[in-house]
């Protein structure tokens, strides 16, 4: 717990009470009657540090700055931590009772803290069995005893055996460590831990796990099996890389998570501009300790590299890093680092893609003083990374991805359509073709749109708004708006702050008549972004149908959207 959060009132070090829960910070746990929720580690900081100024706003920068001491974090992260605050309180964004959300200004618990008297953390934990019945405490501890021996032999018989794994194989790269001595050096060790994901996924004998799905353990202690049950995964890969100098040590170990063996690992001490080496090395020493065997598709895919520019690489994880932050602060500095990168190496493929996606959300966000400029430009971008890598399924994203909001539909699902055949695995190719098939309008649409996003969310069963997002558009285009309601409703538990399914919210509860419902989403719009208007709409908004895209702006305007 950070000690920056410190209440006068209350020892938040101690069990407390937030209104009817008990809070034990110590084994990060709330209770309240029979209700117990186990809270992450940041999400329990991000209690205490709401319980030191109950009933007081705390802005979002406070928050950031005491939660994540030291830490530079994305938008997403404050959002991502609330709600599941929320979700473990059982409190509802929308009628709180125990968090509220002060537009523009932060947010505020809304109950009474207090000390919890003669509570201590074991009293939740420790079952009270002896004191409660007749059971002999030593005819207790003997068969504790027996049923630990009997649990042993059970373990030390299945751990003798040898996995064998029926099928296409699956895996999840999980967030390589950065054990460097600076900490800010992070983004680095991420940025390699995706480039192995994207290189994996484009093997077609092999399932991989997302990006989003992977990220959601950074930072946590886990256990191979735990995590090969919850995803249904067969194998995962882990490791550190450690930066220092112009040195580089890379670890990497490849475990099965049925029985927790090693099935290889490896240690890669290099210069740091070997490090496209080792990534391809990392690569094919996977494939080969799974027995793969590469297409000839897929052998020159994964011989092709980016970049043997460095500096342009570090530049390119830089923009990144500040790309996924979404604000129009971090797109000013994202753009600068592409740009870096490009200044480098003028045929970095990647950079010129990421360039093209920045470029194309700052007009999404009417965060440029040019939109027709802008959208030419990132159209140019995004030519120009296919043009220099056909290979690279992250181009073609970035292609489908500029012409989806230039209402160029048939061209953007051919762009995309080519990434996920380079890399059958990309969950976030299928989430974007999902979304170009709810563009489309229409009933058969909609049905691919679902089973699109439906394959999208098994690669990725950790995945970010978008994905209900789209599982809620494709019954709004059939007109299922209470049905819609119930999915959009589910994106916005991911991230309160996302536009899309505010806007068809808003458009769906004025379907159905529901005003005073409609006219509370169109206020919380344009309270996070005050520059959405109807004519913004009427310019930005990609819907195929001139029937659909005419009834969604007239069910907007009745919502209340300012013209």
């Amino acid at each position: 717990m950070t000690d920056k959060c410190v209440s006068k009132n209350v020892d938040l070090s101690q069990p407390f009470m937030v209104g009817e829960w008990l809070v034990e910070p110590a084994i990060e746990l709330i209770s309240k009657g029979d209700l117990k929720e186990k809270l992450e580690p940041r999400v329990m900081d991000l209690l205490v540090c709401l319980s030191s100024k109950a009933g007081e706003v705390i802005t979002r920068e406070e928050l950031e700055s005491k939660v994540w001491v030291g830490m530079v974090v994305g938008y997403d992260a404050l959002t991502s931590a609330m709600i599941k605050l929320r979700k473990a309180f059982h409190d509802d964004s929308k009628h709180p009772k125990i968090i509220q959300t002060v537009s523009k200004r932060g947010y505020r618990l809304i109950v009474e803290v207090s000390p919890a008297n003669n509570v201590t953390a074991t009293d939740t934990l420790l079952p009270s069995i002896i004191g409660k019945t007749n059971i002999n405490p030593l005819r207790l501890g003997l068969w504790a005893g027996i049923v630990i021996l009997f649990l042993g032999l059970i373990y030390f018989n299945n751990s003798g055996i040898q996995s064998k794994h029926v099928g296409i194989p699956s895996i999840i790269v999980l967030p390589f460590v950065n054990i460097s001595d600076d900490p800010e050096q992070a983004y680095f060790s991420d940025g390699i831990t995706e480039d192995i994901i994207t290189d994996l996924s484009r093997i077609s004998k092999l399932n991989v796990m997302a990006r989003n799905t992977s990220f959601r353990y950074k930072g946590q202690v886990v256990n191979p099996r735990d995590i090969g049950k919850e995803l249904k995964v067969q194998y995962i890969l882990e490791g550190s890389i450690r930066k220092s100098g112009d040195k580089l040590r890379v670890n990497a170990q490849l475990i099965d998570t049925v029985n927790g063996y090693h099935v290889w690992s490896d240690r890669y001490d290099r210069k740091l501009v070997e490090i496209f080496a080792v990534q391809d090395e990392l690569t094919r020493n996977i494939v080969n300790a799974l027995a793969i065997k590469l297409t000839e598709q897929e052998e020159t895919s994964l011989a092709r590299v980016s970049t043997n520019n460095f500096q342009a690489y570090e530049h390119f994880l830089l923009g990144q890093k500040f790309a996924r932050e979404r604000t129009q602060e971090s797109f000013v500095q994202a753009e600068a680092e592409f740009k870096e990168a490009i200044k480098l190496d003028p045929s970095y493929a990647r950079s010129y893609g990421s360039l093209a996606i920045v470029i194309m959300r700052k007009y999404t966000n009417a965060w440029t003083d040019s939109p027709a400029e802008s959208r030419d430009r990132a159209l140019d971008m995004a030519k120009k990374a296919v043009a220099l890598n056909n290979t690279l399924p992250q181009a073609y994203w970035s292609l489908g991805f500029v012409h989806l909001y230039r209402n160029e539909f048939i061209e953007a699902a051919k762009a995309v359509e080519k990434a996920t055949a380079i890399a059958p695995s990309y969950a976030d190719g299928y989430g974007l073709l999902a979304l170009i098939n709810n563009r489309l309008g229409g009933t058969d649409n909609a049905n691919n749109a679902i089973r699109l996003i439906k394959k999208g969310m098994k690669l990725n069963p950790h995945y970010t708004w978008d994905y209900p997002y789209n599982l809620g558009r494709a019954p709004y285009n059939k007109g299922q708006y209470q049905l819609a309601i119930e999915l959009l409703q589910k994106a916005l538990e991911r991230n309160e702050y996302s536009m899309q399914p505010r806007l068809f919210l808003a458009a769906s509860y004025s379907g159905l008549g529901m005003q005073d419902e409609a006219e509370w989403e169109v206020e919380q719009i344009l309270n996070i972004n005050p520059m959405i208007t109807i004519s913004h709409m009427k310019s930005t908004s990609s819907i195929d149908n001139n029937k659909a895209m005419k009834n969604y702006i007239l069910l907007l305007r009745k919502a209340g959207l300012p013209e």
